[in-house]
């Protein structure tokens, strides 16, 4: 047990990274958040399990709490209304999902965090819509409705049509 944490940062990082840089828009406050999982983790070692999922689903959910937690201590970013990303960012390739993230990050800044959170937590957490409602403590018809809202959102601000 004493080798899982390491085990997770090599499997995890990369992707903790990219998945707390959608939820802050900030390199440096995206490092504090995967870190700050990180070392959770590493406190927890002895209580953790190592079955498949289990690991990523953990760090998301403490990177998650930890990201809400800054929001509410620091005021500046308390009325911070971000919100989320939907079918239209599922690419082929890293490098394209990459290139066109970067060009859809300026606008999932502005975008509702109602909306926000539970899209990047289902597209790029991939997390399931009974997943999302048990972290967000809402109904799993809410989770889907705002994943829904959130996409439409994101088509119109990018001027795209299509249906889900």
């Amino acid at each position: 047990m004493a080798q899982l944490v390491e085990e997770w940062i090599d499997l995890h990082a990369d992707f903790l990274y990219r998945l707390a840089f959608r939820f802050c828009s900030n390199s440096a406050d995206a490092e504090d958040l995967v870190q700050e999982a990180f070392l959770k983790a590493k406190e927890n070692e002895d209580n953790l399990t190592s079955g498949p999922g289990e690991g990523r689903a953990w760090l998301v959910r403490v990177m998650r709490n930890s990201w809400l937690l800054k929001l509410r201590k620091d005021r500046r970013k308390r009325d911070w209304d971000p919100a989320w990303v939907g079918e239209i960012l599922q690419v082929p390739s890293e490098e394209d999902a990459t290139n066109r993230f970067a060009d859809i990050q300026p606008h999932l800044d502005k975008m509702p965090w109602t909306f926000r959170e539970p899209l990047v937590l289902h597209y790029l957490a991939e997390l399931s819509y009974r997943e999302i409602a048990q972290q967000l403590d809402v109904p799993m018809g809410t989770v889907m409705s705002r994943i829904a809202r959130g996409r439409s959102w994101l088509r119109n601000r990018l001027g795209l049509r299509g249906s889900d």
